[in-house]
């Protein structure tokens, strides 16, 4: 099932999610995995305890203060000279009055750092007290190891480690007698069973914290075990909703029609909504969704009902109808508490984990056709070429019923002409209510018209779009990876957002005009300067001229790429431009003074807000309670709302919405490995940086990006030019396990072999060993040598690595490897393979 696209389509890929990935810095992070890990390898687990002057103290707060030696340097600092309160308040103080000083250096010398021409002082500051730590409240998925180099528990152990499979956490002690007999079982050098772990204290005597491990999550490469731990990782509530959740609901179980055997809308519910259950409405949504958040509609404003000749300016009236969910989640109600902290509906690959309990996203606040539906509605009055006109848009609440429950193939269907007579359209999608097929079409077609001129104005004025391609994968019984697709929105997807931007801009405008400072906003900042400028360096010196002053100048930029240089040159360069970029966010007006700062850089609007997608963002909710503020002629929203409230639940939004992306991104990780595991791949991949180590490359079949190490290939040897982006490589034509060299003049160690390093010549060791070369003994028979070349295309050999966490590698393959590979009877298992990066089989 494709419930990865129930996302509702609006801005998101517009608005940049920065996972802040190390790897995927513009220019060049090239240190080694093996490195950025040695630091757990090279400490001991005991360490020596810190002197008595230097320990920290536990205050009456509960904070820890700094040792009385750290306080003494301190309040030198502090221009009052005291010494450091350690009291909550206190500490604020003592942070607020630390002054920004220049670097100083042990000659007592300002340090300085050149950026470009001129030379600037950087600030330094001292941290004082840990004033609020999550860090015992977070989950880490680890892996238990022995705590010594016997690769087994002994009985004078006292510990084992807990490694976890984030290579940023350190690893954990976890006492031995915490343990079961059934965890002590799988304590092993390579073990595979994944567990929790929290920290729980760490004492000046260890090297590694204490930690605390919970019931074993399952066995790495398992996809409920994976599903599981990515969950916990990022901190996703995937638990059932609770009893007194669900009772609170009950009531909306009472009142059904006797005859639907729907919910029936109280009476006098609906006195208060415009009426709009006679016009026609429909949803447009992916084909598998089932919680419709959205409904269009369209009216022209002027006589059609004779010949008329379309110009630009027939107005038309837009309908955006969103499902009103804040009349079913009533404010600090047990359910509203619950949906707070969830703030975001959460997509995988083979489920949806809701921000409300099914009843509510998949019944009673969908849309869904042929029942009455209570709905929030915007009307706005636009033109054909999309530009809109002078009159004020229409808030309200309203009551609707959809015709029919549409979706982006059957409208991509009347957009291509394949649907453009009743007679063609599908028996399961003619509408209800009276109203006919060829109103349907023609309704699709009008708004699909504007759409692209509406789309067409906004590219020309300043917005920037970089596209994502998404991959659907195709799941087996068991929900097992059988295969993949790409999936591109396509004109019907635009259709959709195009009204959908719209709505959020114009309500956005309402808040910012009558909630004032308790505006709830959502703000996309510009680049970050040093890494766009590098980002442009960097294309300029592979001749692509990119400038960006504005979104939309960068925009510009793109497409004059796509016309000077190939497909693969374009398709980089725009995947390097969002590398600079900053993730969009939830705001409150209040508390961002610099109005300029409210922007969204890419989509160029000054004010933004996200308005419709209740059902599945909290921070939409909070929008529709402030609009019904809004409408109400309350000027001074935040005596309603508190600005300070507001800004926790925007923080929370903010940090649920970036965990439910990386649980999103993680998921089709382990789908991709899973699938990859059964049938490697051979495919094409664009490199896309070069460095001294390394190259990343683009797979654009998996729209996934990657390091390929060059110490992990099967070379003679390599030559790199990192700044002109070029590599030659002597890759081996036909041996299985290549073997590595020395150079000639190297008299004191032997040739080195493909299990490993040189070593001192020993005349005496008899065993065998695997086939030897100097560099003066290579023929052209032995290898062939590849130069490659930033935005050049290479054939790759994609598989999955045997450790945890789960993971892919990329091997790069010769020409001739290549055609080897595409030879009648031949295997991907016949690709040269690298001793520490096995090919599943």
């Amino acid at each position: 099932e494709e419930e990865e696209e129930e996302e509702e389509v609006d801005d998101e890929e517009n608005e940049f999610e920065v996972l802040n990935d190390p790897s995927a810095d513009v220019l060049f992070s090239s240190e080694s995995e093996t490195e950025q890990r040695g630091y757990r390898e090279q400490s001991q687990a005991v360490g020596t305890p810190l002197p008595s002057d230097d320990k920290p103290v536990s205050t009456a707060a509960g904070f820890i203060s700094p040792p009385p030696s750290l306080s003494a340097r301190l309040a030198d600092s502090i221009h009052a000279g005291s010494a450091v309160d350690s009291t909550v308040e206190g500490l604020s103080s003592a942070m607020q009055q630390i002054s920004l000083q220049p670097k100083q250096t042990p000659n007592g010398t300002a340090s300085k750092r050149k950026a470009s021409t001129e030379e600037c002082l950087q600030p330094s500051g001292r941290i004082v007290a840990i004033v609020k730590s999550t860090r015992a409240e977070k989950e880490h998925i680890a892996v238990l190891q022995p705590a010594n180099e016997t690769g087994a528990v002994r009985k004078d152990d006292r510990f084992v480690y807990a490694t976890p499979t984030d290579k940023r956490v350190p690893r954990f002690l976890i006492p031995i007698g915490s343990l079961t007999d059934e965890m002590l079982s799988t304590v092993k050098p390579n073990s595979m069973a994944l567990y929790p772990v929290r920290f729980d204290r760490w004492g000046c005597e260890f090297r590694y914290p204490i930690g605390k491990v919970g019931p074993k999550i399952g066995m790495a490469g398992d996809i409920e075990a994976e599903t599981q731990a990515l969950l916990r990782e990022f901190s996703v509530d995937d638990s059932e909703f609770s009893e007194p959740v669900l009772k609170s609901l009950e009531k909306f179980n009472c009142d059904v029609d006797p005859v639907t055997h729907e919910w029936k809308i109280p009476e006098s519910e609906l006195n208060r909504r415009r009426d709009l259950r006679s016009t026609r409405i429909f949803t447009i949504d992916p084909l598998t969704a089932r919680d419709l958040d959205d409904a269009l509609s369209i009216t022209p404003l002027f006589d059609d009902s004779v010949h008329h000749e379309p110009t630009p300016d027939d107005v038309f009236e837009i309908g955006v109808h969103i499902a009103d969910v804040s009349y079913f989640l009533e404010e600090n109600s047990v359910l509203d508490k619950v949906a707070r902290e969830r703030a975001t509906s959460v997509y995988l690959v083979q489920k949806v984990i809701p921000m409300l309990p099914r009843l509510l996203c998949e019944n009673l606040c969908s849309l869904n056709p042929t029942v009455d539906r209570l709905a929030y509605s915007v009307f706005f009055k636009i033109r054909r070429d999309g530009q809109l006109t002078a009159d004020k848009p229409w808030f309200g609440r309203t009551v609707i019923r959809s015709c029919v429950k549409g979706n982006y193939e059957l409208v991509q269907r009347m957009v291509d002409g394949e649907i453009r007579e009743p007679e063609q359209m599908p028996e399961q999608y003619r509408p209800t209510g009276g109203h006919s097929s060829s109103a349907v079409i023609r309704d699709c077609l009008l708004m699909d018209e504007i759409a692209k001129n509406r789309r067409r104005w906004r590219f020309d004025n300043g917005a920037l779009s970089l596209g994502k391609m998404k991959i659907v994968f195709d799941l087996d019984n068991q929900g097992y990876p059988t295969g993949f697709r790409q999936y591109m929105g396509k004109e019907a997807n635009h259709l959709v957002e195009e009204y959908m931007l719209l709505a959020n801009q114009l309500v956005a405008e309402q808040l910012v005009m009558k909630c004032e400072q308790a505006a709830l906003l959502r703000r996309h900042p510009s680049p970050l300067q040093r890494k766009f400028e590098e980002f442009c360096n960097f294309c300029k010196l592979h001749h692509v001229d990119i400038s960006g002053s504005s979104a939309g100048e960068l925009y510009q930029s793109l497409r004059r790429a796509k016309t000077a240089h190939n497909d693969d040159v374009a398709k980089a360069v725009e995947y390097l431009a969002t590398r600079p970029m900053q993730p969009a966010a939830y705001f409150v007006a209040g508390k961002l003074s610099d109005q300029t700062a409210w922007r969204h850089y890419a989509l160029n609007m000054p004010v933004y807000t996200h308005f419709t997608s209740p059902i599945r963002r909290y921070a939409d909710v909070m929008v529709h309670r402030l609009l019904s503020l809004s409408l109400v002629d309350l000027d001074h929203a935040s005596t309603h709302f508190p600005i300070d409230e507001l800004s926790r639940i925007c923080d929370n939004c903010n940090e649920k919405k970036l965990n439910s992306r990386k649980a999103q991104d993680k998921s089709g990780k382990v789908f991709l490995c899973l699938l990859l595991k059964s049938t490697p791949q051979i495919m094409e991949a664009l490199v896309m940086e070069m460095g001294q180590k390394s190259m990343y490359v683009l797979i654009p079949a998996l729209s996934v990006e990657k390091h390929i190490y060059f110490e992990d290939l099967d070379t003679a040897k390599f030559e790199v030019d990192a700044t002109n982006g070029v590599a030659s490589f002597w890759l081996w034509k036909d041996s299985p396990l290549a073997p590595q060299l020395l150079e000639d003049n190297n008299e004191d160690e032997e040739p080195i072999s493909a299990q490993g390093k040189g070593k001192k010549k020993n005349h005496s060791d008899n065993s065998k060993t695997p086939k030897k070369k100097f560099l003066s003994q290579i023929t052209p028979d032995d290898i062939e040598i590849q130069t490659v070349k930033v935005f050049h295309r290479v054939s790759v050999h994609i598989s999955t690595i045997n450790r945890i966490p789960i993971d892919f590698c990329i091997k790069l393959l010769s020409p001739r490897q290549r055609v080897r590979l595409n030879e009648p009877h031949s295997t991907v298992d016949s690709v040269p393979t690298h001793p520490s990066l096995p090919v599943a089989q």
